[in-house]
């Protein structure tokens, strides 16, 4: 049983093309996926003297170029047709990046490129390009088991993309949650499980029970959830969450995050089990494999960054689940799904649980209440609205209908209204006529 688990992830034999340009990016996700780690090359948040497309040139400069470093043209040393497409998931904030699948290319292609552009400059100092290494899932949207046929349809990207940095537990390493605190252990636990292992699902209170949009990020906060520069992370709940997984598949070491018979000093596991699990995300999957994943906010308070939109709290994938077949995650979606309206009190078709049995419930309602709500919710519809106050409020209807599409594209007003642009800048319009307080 364990094997044939384990071919679910078998590893490709040849690169693994993963960059997706214009990623769009869902609250969840129900289908397959491929994973891999790759080393990004690029800058973030610089004011550039040349625009992205002429950056992205710069990769068919003469390859004659001798490397200082190894005496050799950079032309002999880079397989230019192996490096993958650049991808831009910010362009407003610069994040332009080259990707590719090992670190010694990666370290070639940043010397090429500081050799090409010595007068890049970043708050007017000498900048030179580095490596950084990623941990990239890309799922496409057409096999969502989740999303109907009119739902994939106003997706203009292909696949939707879920990214996290991969940095070190140490104390003095920003940003090491997102992979080693949060995807990792979450991966892992979801391979424990589908193993038939006993072990804890990734839940950590405040975190992945908060939505994102709900997420309020503080010092205090950041603290608890992830530590800090000062004091480490080994006192936070992430890391206690990641304990408590790796001492469930006999592992005490929680820093040890390689499989064994990995070449290393240290951090190599001595657990069988977390060695396979290990082994199974940390390889080039060759398949795709069907997983369910959840998004919670990015705790870092550093983490946030302007738009012209206000400020947005990036999210962080969380596996919930990995599943042998198609079937297998249908059924979990529509388990969670379920639950989901459960809690809010309304049918799983659709229908509020207040007008189940009441026969048709009516209101007086000025505005469209859509039937997933039903007319007795009218004003608390009208008060879900009006939490969008701070992205539409005073701004002129062509603005408004750019944010709610957007917000559409995103799954956002799926998930947290389960309305259509078209249910919710109906109401907008009432609210623009009158009071938005």
């Amino acid at each position: 049983m364990t094997e044939n688990i384990v071919n679910l992830f078998a590893p490709q034999e040849q690169q693994v093309e993963l960059i997706i340009e214009g990623a769009s990016f869902m609250r969840t996700w129900h289908g397959p996926v491929q994973a891999s780690l790759l080393w990004q090359v690029g800058w973030t948040e610089i004011n550039l003297t040349q625009s992205f497309e002429d950056a992205a040139a710069d990769l068919t400069t003469p390859l004659d170029v001798v490397d200082e470093t190894t005496g050799k043209p950079f032309g002999e040393l880079l397989d230019m047709d192996s490096i993958q497409q650049r991808d831009s998931r910010n362009s407003d904030n610069h994040a332009y990046y080259f990707a590719l699948n090992d670190r010694e290319s990666a370290k070639i292609l940043c010397r090429m490129l500081d050799n090409e552009q010595p007068k890049m400059t970043k708050s007017s100092k000498p900048f030179s390009w580095r490596e950084q290494q990623v941990y990239r899932i890309v799922a496409p949207v057409q096999d969502a088991v989740h999303l109907d046929d009119d739902a994939k349809k106003k997706f203009e990207a292909e696949a939707q993309v879920y990214e996290v940095t991969v940095k070190a537990i140490q104390k003095n390493s920003g940003s090491w949650h997102q992979f080693h605190g949060i995807l990792l252990p979450s991966m892992v636990a979801a391979f424990a499980k589908l193993s038939g292992i006993e072990c804890p699902a990734y839940e950590v209170a405040g975190l992945t029970d908060v939505a994102p949009g709900d997420f309020i990020a503080t010092d205090v906060v950041q603290t608890d959830l992830i530590g800090n520069t000062d004091i480490g992370p080994t006192e936070s709940a992430c890391y206690r969450m990641r304990s408590a997984i790796w001492n469930a598949l006999g592992e005490t070491n929680v820093k040890a995050s390689l499989p064994i018979g990995t070449d290393a000093r240290r951090n190599v596991t001595e657990s069988q089990q977390l060695s396979q699990a290990l082994q199974v995300c940390l390889q080039p999957w060759g398949k795709m494999v069907y997983t369910s994943i959840r998004l919670a906010a990015d705790p870092e308070v550093a983490a946030a960054y302007d738009t012209d939109h206000g400020v947005v709290r990036p999210t962080l994938p969380v596996v919930t689940a990995f599943h042998l077949n198609k079937a297998d995650c249908e059924a979990f979606y529509k388990a969670e799904h379920a639950a989901i309206l459960a809690a809010a009190g309304m049918e799983s078709t659709g229908k509020d649980a207040a007008s189940k049995g009441g026969g048709d419930a009516k209101s007086d309602a000025p505005y469209p209440v859509p039937a997933s709500w039903g007319e007795s919710m009218a004003d608390d519809w009208l008060d879900a609205v009006k939490e969008l106050a701070p992205d539409l409020k005073g701004k002129p209807v062509a603005a408004q209908k750019r944010v709610l599409k957007k917000m559409e594209a995103q799954d956002i007003l799926q998930d947290t209204l389960g309305a259509t642009f078209e249910e919710v800048f109906a109401t907008v319009e009432y609210l623009n006529e009158g009071d938005w307080q």
